[in-house]
């Protein structure tokens, strides 16, 4: 995550099976996006512990006791009453030794005000033995929050041990991340927070040719202060004209779903973008999608079989003799315009087929097939489902 995501950020979380770390240092190489924090126990400034067994750089242990560490209170990126709420990611590793039981857990809890909201509570034989490390969210944390946090580690014999592992060492002086948070993330998706980014985070957007007539459909994840959409329209890609005004919905955490429609396409191919605009007038566009109308009367059909494809579907020419003995080139586009595959197929007896084989690297969604032989362009849309 880059620095000034965290520009407000001070204070260390630590949990048991769940750790956060933000610092307020605008130097720190390590503040890119994607990267992760790893914990240093040696700062003590931002945290106490009421007891211990042992605290050190490496690891924090506790035995025959109920001990409780407790962050610094820190200030949850983003805008209140703007921005949405977040998840936050994080992991740690953790360790239990001894005949661990009912009696003995791990309780992780934070506080946005006077009252604590449990996290977790591992109970007696459900703490790993061995250094095991999970990831896990803090959900529906509001954006601007005050927040703390505290974890609880209690067993009832000297002979066993609760430990929180900061640092570790495997071979060659290499140092396990063991402690780490990530970019939070708008609530319920996997849309990473960005401050400064776009207000709104589009997943989808795509064009349809249906009776002569164009309809674009697009898909928000999340939207900050979001006043409408413009819908235009270009020839070149480059010069551009509005077809319609589509309303926004103002601030969502929620998928939304929007439509619009060409009465007038241009023959051949158009390219559309997005104008979202806010409140206040500022504007951002989106991707660049291509949308070619069919250029020549026929009754040339692709057909997508079995639509939604799951593992695997086929495409079908079908009633297609005008292209006897051409060649017809098949593309797929995503829901941004990208091709993710493309094969040329001869056309004989009005007919062709191939497969569509669904990979790992396909995601879910609506794709666009697209098959073109010199000015002839047919396409249809296939349902993916990985």
């Amino acid at each position: 995550m880059k620095h000034s995501a965290f520009s407000k950020i001070i204070g260390i979380i630590l949990l048991s099976f769940i750790v956060l770390l933000f610092t307020q240092s605008t130097s720190d190489p390590s503040l890119n996006d994607g990267s992760y924090y790893q914990l240093d126990l040696s700062d003590n400034s931002t945290y106490s512990v009421d007891c211990y067994d042992e605290l050190s750089d490496e690891k924090w242990v506790v035995k025959n006791s109920c001990c409780t560490l407790t962050t610094s209170i820190i200030n949850m990126p983003g805008e209140a009453g703007v921005d949405p709420d977040m998840d936050v990611p994080f992991n740690a590793t953790i360790s239990g030794s001894g005949n661990l039981e009912d009696p003995d857990k791990v309780v992780i809890e934070y506080s946005i005000g006077s009252d604590w909201v449990q996290v977790a509570e591992i109970i007696g034989t459900e703490i790993p033995t061995g250094h095991t490390s999970s990831g896990f969210r803090a959900e529906n944390i509001p954006a601007g929050a005050d927040i703390q946090f505290r974890i609880i580690f209690c067993t009832n014999q000297n002979s066993e041990k609760i430990t929180l592992i900061s640092k570790n060492e495997h071979g060659h002086g290499i140092e396990d991340e063991t402690l780490m948070i990530g970019t939070p993330f708008f609530a319920g998706s996997n849309v990473a927070y960005k401050p400064g980014n776009l207000p709104v985070t589009l997943v989808t957007f795509y064009g349809l040719v249906e009776n002569n007539k164009i309809n674009l459909f697009w898909e928000t994840m999340a939207e900050i202060n979001n006043s409408h959409f413009e819908l235009e329209r270009s020839t070149d890609g480059e010069n551009f004209k509005t077809v319609t005004i589509v309303q926004g919905s103002g601030n969502s955490n929620n998928k939304i779903s929007y439509n619009a429609t060409d009465y007038e396409p241009l023959k051949g191919t158009s390219y559309y973008r997005l104008k979202q605009v806010d409140y206040d007038g500022k504007f951002a566009y989106s991707n660049l999608i291509a949308v070619s109308t069919v250029t020549s009367e026929s009754s040339c059909n692709l057909v997508v079989k079995p639509n939604p494809c799951i593992g695997k579907c086929f495409v079908y020419l079908e009633d297609c003799a005008e292209q006897n003995g051409n060649k017809m080139t098949f593309s797929m586009y995503d829901a941004l315009g990208n091709v993710v595959n493309t094969q040329t197929e001869l056309v004989e007896e009005g007919k062709s087929m191939f497969a569509i084989d669904v990979n790992s690297s396909m995601k879910s969604g609506v794709y666009i097939v697209r098959g073109r032989s010199g000015n002839k362009n047919i396409e249809n849309k296939a349902v993916i489902t990985n």
